[in-house]
């Protein structure tokens, strides 16, 4: 997204406009990428098994999503 504000800004345009511009053509690609990711994890939230709902509604640090099987990805602070 930076990038296409930068390319806009480059062309000449001021910069509040090279963002919005920026925007307006990055909005469709991370709307639709939302899209998909709902559409996959809802079928995997309504499961009536414990790991796939976890899976779809997982909280938890981007790192607990490379290595869930780590102890600390589990352990809750109190």
């Amino acid at each position: 997204m930076a990038g296409r504000a930068r390319e806009e800004h480059r062309r000449g345009h001021p910069t509040p406009m090279a963002v919005a511009l920026g925007l307006q053509h990055t909005g469709r690609l991370f709307t639709s990428a939302a899209l998909v990711f709902v559409t996959a994890a809802a079928p995997l939230a309504t499961s009536s098994l414990l790991l796939l709902k976890v899976f779809a509604s997982d909280s938890r640090s981007p790192s607990c999503w490379t290595a869930p099987w780590s102890a600390r990805c589990w352990s809750h602070p109190s």
